[in-house]
């Protein structure tokens, strides 16, 4: 179970804490996701870092 989370949580949301490790490779991607305006949601970060 993730930080902020509970067992009645159904929200589909959590924060994990990630630890610092050296990357043996990198993958980027590119494309469109396809969705309607009310499904769509805006993540800001104040700092680079990996969205799971």
């Amino acid at each position: 179970m993730h930080e902020g989370e509970h067992s009645g949580d159904s929200s589909g949301y959590s924060i994990i804490t990630l630890k610092r490790r050296p990357f043996v490779f990198a993958l980027r991607a590119g494309g469109m996701i396809m969705a309607d305006n009310k499904d769509v949601q805006l993540i800001t970060a104040k700092t680079p870092g990996l969205v799971k």
